[in-house]
């Protein structure tokens, strides 16, 4: 039940629901509802009303009533011509070295080829109905929120490094690299379920050159420098309406340096910068049907520093482990919903703003006896956005104003409160504290055989579920165990994960809030609840159904046996 932020997103914003509820977003922990998975594999059933509405007989856009047999478009039958996951895989690679004669010099050489056929389809409202805006299967269409498809992709990749003597106080690397991706889409339907003609045709081209030379300033000091140049291009031609013909290109040159410095023989301290992208891409048709039309988004950068240092101590037995870092991160890509008019929203990739990271990861071994080992972990990852806009955010702050000035932030402002900036918020789905424990047993009983037990646990920090920071995936925390023998080259293991059968989902995202789907079709609605009047003129205010989350289940407390045996001789 939606708890914060009045405004159009609300129940009370939708005549037709006669809730007094005029929140439009939850602020809080999402927690796991129930067990429940809906298949949606009945039988056609007719004359089913729409749940917990209790509007019967309501006309339905194309002249489908509700209540009436054949021309419900909730149905607990199969809405979706294909479910689940469909794959022809073939994955082939090699890797050969080449010595050149007693020189030292290494000439490596690497490729791969993959062919790769899927069919996929699911029932994205995640409910225990249908929404079948037309008559039962068999027809040409699936259910509302519903998509059946087949890719066929082929892609290859050749490295090819040479490589000076290792033993040499100056080292050095060259190499290039080359890559193609071909992926062939096409819609499964009730008439054709093996899939249609192509009508989506998308290719990748990427293509490298890289080095690095490394050189032992003294017997302690050591400094390497890297760089790569790349040029990726993307191509994207989708057939079906409305038509999309595109292409985007980037080449940039990533460099990295590193300084080992060797203290002692059980110390190392180190420092690392290096520059890294993320490739842009293109939205296609969906992304020239926003709001904000963006058919393409741009390369995420980062500039990243890092200093550590890894020792060992008390003759080797503790291993101690620190680094910190910081991340500076420019136009980050972030998938975002966005309205396309009629009260629909589509979800495209967008670049959210800049933001940083500041972060330390610290990592403890000890061996307690020549048997048990024990080790810790802690890392910290406090992100933050310095600058970006949202259009929900302004959705929300302004009591359901549409964000219609896209360069200034700014739109419609129904409560006077609006602001679309996400400055200071934490990144989506990013745990700012995690941790984890472990304990190893392990001991000989002969000359093959060897028994083992061991045990961990990890915790996971809340992680906001969008750049707004109001709803959270609640903290985690699993512990797993397991026992076992291992001899020559069978192993046998009896085991028990999430031991404490934590529920918590592992992700969350916002989407429809079913069965008000409904609404996405045309049904009548209001103004936020105490909007001034006039404040919502026509295409100034968020108008779409008001929405839900939804998230993955974790699996809960489960206990197996598992029997390995490894071919080509033991060690």
């Amino acid at each position: 039940m939606n708890n914060c932020f009045p405004g159009t997103r609300s129940n009370a914003a939708w005549a037709i629901t006669g809730s007094t509820n005029n929140n439009q977003y939850f602020c809080g922990e999402i927690e796991r509802p129930s067990d429940t998975v809906a298949l949606n594999d009945g039988p056609a059933v007719a004359g089913q009303p729409a749940p917990t509405l209790g509007i019967p007989d309501v006309p339905f856009p194309g002249n489908v009533v509700f209540g009436t047999p054949g021309g419900d478009p909730y149905n607990p039958q199969q809405g979706v011509v294909f479910s689940g996951v469909e794959r022809d895989l073939f994955y082939g690679s090699v890797l050969v070295e080449y010595d050149l004669g007693d020189s030292g010099y290494t000439l490596v050489g690497a490729g791969a080829y993959r062919d790769d056929d899927r069919k996929t389809g699911s029932d994205s409202d995640h409910s225990s109905v249908n929404f079948l805006a037309g008559n039962p299967p068999p027809s040409t269409s699936e259910c509302t929120f519903c998509a059946s498809e087949r890719d066929d992709a082929t892609d290859y990749s050749f490295e090819l490094r040479l490589q000076s003597p290792s033993t040499e106080r100056l080292r050095w690397l060259l190499g290039s690299f080359i890559y193609h991706q071909e992926i062939d889409g096409s819609d499964v339907t009730w008439a054709q379920p093996d899939g249609g003609s192509v009508n989506e045709e998308e290719e990748t081209d990427n293509w490298a050159a890289f080095a690095s030379v490394e050189y032992d300033i003294t017997d302690a000091v050591t400094a390497t420098i890297e760089g790569r140049y790349f040029d990726e291009e993307k191509n994207l031609n989708q057939t079906a309406p409305p038509v999309f013909d595109d292409s985007i290109d980037f080449q940039e040159f990533a460099p990295r340096a590193t300084v080992d410095w060797k203290i002692t023989d059980d110390m190392l301290l180190y420092a690392i910068y290096a520059k890294g992208y993320k490739p842009g891409g293109l939205n296609g048709r969906a992304g020239l049907a926003a709001a904000n039309p963006a058919p393409t988004y741009e390369q995420e950068e980062s500039d990243n520093y890092e200093l550590g240092v890894k020792s060992d101590w008390i003759d080797g037995r503790l291993t101690a482990n620190l680094a910190v870092f910081f991340i500076d991160v420019d136009d980050i890509q972030l998938t975002t919903p966005l309205p396309t008019g009629g009260g629909q929203l589509t979800s495209i990739v967008t670049n959210q703003g800049s933001g940083e990271v500041k972060g330390a990861e610290l990592e403890l071994q000890f061996a307690l006896t020549d048997d048990i080992n024990v080790g810790a972990t802690y890392a910290l990852a406090d992100t933050e956005f310095t600058e970006g806009c949202d259009e929900f955010q302004w959705t929300l702050t302004s009591g359901g104003g549409l964000l219609t000035d896209f360069a200034n932030c700014s739109g419609n402002n129904v409560n006077g409160n609006g602001n679309g900036s996400i400055e200071g918020k934490q990144f989506p789905l990013s745990a700012k504290n995690q941790m984890s424990a472990f304990a190893d047993f392990r001991r000989a009983v002969s000359d093959s055989t060897e028994v083992f037990a061991n045990a961990d646990i990890s915790w996971e920090d809340s992680k906001p579920v969008q750049v707004h920071n109001l709803a959270w995936v609640p903290d985690a925390t699993l512990v797993n165990a397991q026992l076992g023998v291992r001899s020559g080259n069978m192993t046998l293991t009896v085991y028990g994960r999430n031991l404490t059968d934590e529920d918590a989902p592992t992700m969350v995202t916002r989407w429809l809030q079913d069965p008000l789907v409904i609404t996405a079709a045309g049904f009548p609605s209001t103004a936020a609840a105490g909007a001034p009047p006039g404040s919502c003129p026509p295409n100034t205010c968020s108008t779409s159904f008001p929405r839900a989350f939804f998230g993955d289940m974790r699996r809960g407390r489960n206990f197996g046996v598992e029997v390995n045996y490894r071919f080509g001789g033991s060690d």
